[in-house]
């Protein structure tokens, strides 16, 4: 079918991005607010939450209902945009700028949700084995609800009865789309407000939480999943940080790259027999290994230069623990040492290729977006990332004498000639490694135990606290020893024997993986991570 602009494909195509232009706006509004700026009573908030996201209902009807005056079906607007976004249009506060669209979509709804109860009553026919299997699936690949947005069938139909029997001037309901996308601006805005000169950030802290109180109360209020609301807010939030890398510094877990997200997955869409692949909302604790499937991301308190630096240590450590064999390890060396250039030209990411090197550099340019969102001078945030690299491979070198040896015995004189000039070449690394080098060999001639005052642009060492591979999730707590006369980061390896029978697994392989919640990963795997409540849905 033909309309006015072109096919159907066309006018879906614009339909997806009036939606996402949609979200940003929604978010952005919400951003700039003010929810969490004052000392607003919850029932002030709840209204401010209402209106705003009334508003952003009032928008997706307008953008839904273009195409199907264009003469796309009700179905393909429905398969874009979601049952429940789908179900606004039946609502009665928009009866008449709908008008006879509202017949065409409660058709294609009521289809849709006569062919979920015949496949969910066949699902039951066979037993109790065919709903595990649904199970797993779902758990799976967060599919199986109306493209991670919807709801069972009869939680559908009950919603649809309430839209039927709103009257006039009432609230639109929330979906779990747009509850996730109302969580991550109230966090933005809380992100924005902490850092405005004189902020009371305690008082940000409650006014934020206060607000998330007030949205899931929506939440509640509207029979809404709230493990399916965290799914959707970590998919939002990967999409916003894809787009952008540097929006990742609003969230405890992503704004040093603890999390990184899962490979895509290949699946069959519930109720047809079309094959996707595409992302589920899962993450990787990189300090872990686990996979995260359940909960929300945490705010991001403001940083000071020494947690910065102990944030990208953890970062690097892992990541430098995890490669699987020499060459990795080199590389990840390597492109840490190139993620420097993201301080000043973050744009240079876009340039690049090779998708682990680009996520690398990413990590780096969230890094310094994080340690700017902080208000760290530029000297002060080349101290923190290359303090950060080199007291990861210090720590390695102490804490994984194997792995380290491995990696020297495998080293080419042309692979170490590399990372020398590349150390040499980007001046953040040639500059802090040169003065890290001049304070080694002071401390190391006061003999040990005694130390000289550091000098006024000394970076803190990290403290050992990054290194968690004790028995019982136990952290080591010794203090990292410099490198005696070192003249670099080549030189924290080159003096390491190799012992005999080399091993280089470790407690941060993903070979370890397992399913988690990301509100219990991020606790114990971080001390500034996941320090207040968060809903975990």
């Amino acid at each position: 079918m033909r309309g006015t602009f072109g096919t159907d494909g066309d006018q879906i195509a614009r339909l997806k991005l009036q939606t996402q232009l949609a979200r940003d706006q929604f978010i952005n509004s919400l951003r700039a607010s003010g929810i969490t700026s004052s000392a607003e009573a919850r029932p002030t908030q709840r209204k401010k939450i209402s209106d705003l996201h009334q508003a952003y209902v009032s928008m997706m009807v307008l953008q839904c209902l273009d195409p199907l005056k264009r003469g796309v079906t009700a179905e393909n607007v429905l398969r874009t945009v979601g049952m429940g976004t789908a179900m606004w249009l039946l609502s009665s506060n928009f009866r008449a700028q709908v008008g006879d669209q509202a017949g065409k979509m409660a058709t294609a709804v009521g289809a849709r949700l006569d062919l979920r109860a015949r496949r969910e009553a066949k699902i039951a026919a066979k037993g109790e084995k065919s709903r595990e299997k649904e199970a797993r699936h779902f758990n799976r690949t967060g599919q199986g609800r109306e493209d991670m947005r919807g709801l069972s069938g009869w939680r559908h139909r009950r919603r649809l009865e309430r839209v039927e029997r709103m009257e006039r001037g009432g609230r639109d309901l929330f979906t779990e789309h747009s509850a996730a996308l109302t969580h991550v601006g109230i966090a933005q805005s809380a992100y924005d407000e902490m850092r405005k000169p004189g902020a009371d950030r305690e008082l940000i802290r409650r006014n934020y939480e206060s607000a998330l109180s007030a949205l899931y109360g929506y939440v509640d209020d509207d029979g809404l999943d709230r493990k399916a609301v965290a799914r959707n807010m970590r998919v939002i939030v990967g999409q916003l940080v894809e787009q952008n890398p540097e929006q990742a510094a609003v969230f405890s877990e992503l704004g040093h790259g603890q999390f990184v997200k899962t490979e895509p997955q290949r699946f069959v869409l519930p109720g047809t027999t079309q094959w996707v692949t595409a992302w589920t909302g899962d993450y990787v604790d990189a300090y872990r290994g686990d996979v995260i499937t359940d909960g929300t991301f945490a705010l991001r308190d403001p940083m000071e230069a020494d947690e910065h630096r102990s944030a990208v240590a953890r970062t690097m450590y892992g990541e430098l623990v995890s490669a699987k064999n020499p060459d990795e390890f080199s590389e990840v060396m390597e492109q840490y040492v190139i993620g420097s250039v993201t301080r000043k030209y973050p744009e240079a990411v876009e340039l690049t290729e090779d998708a682990a090197e680009r996520a690398r550099l990413n990590r780096s340019r969230a890094m310094f977006a994080s340690m700017r969102g902080d208000g760290l001078s530029e000297q002060e945030q080349k101290l923190a990332y290359v303090g950060g690299f080199v007291e990861s491979l210090r720590v390695l070198g102490r804490t994984h004498p194997q792995t380290v040896a491995q990696w020297r015995r495998n080293l080419t004189p042309e692979r170490e000639q590399r990372i020398r000039d590349l150390i040499a070449r980007y001046s953040d690394f040639g500059e802090q490694l040169a003065r890290d080098h001049g304070h080694a060999g002071e401390r190391d001639r006061n003999g040990p135990g005694e130390t000289s005052p550091p000098g006024p642009e000394e970076a803190d060492i990290v403290d050992a606290v990054i290194v968690d591979d004790a028995p019982g999730g136990g952290r080591q707590n010794s203090s990292p020893t410099p490198a005696a006369g070192s003249s670099g980061a080549m030189e924290v390896y080159s003096r390491t024997r190799a012992p005999e029978g080399i091993d280089v697994r470790d407690a941060g392989s993903t070979e370890r993986k397992k399913s988690v919640s990301l509100r219990r990963a991020s606790t114990s795997a971080s001390p500034e991570a996941g320090s207040s409540p968060e809903f975990e849905g």
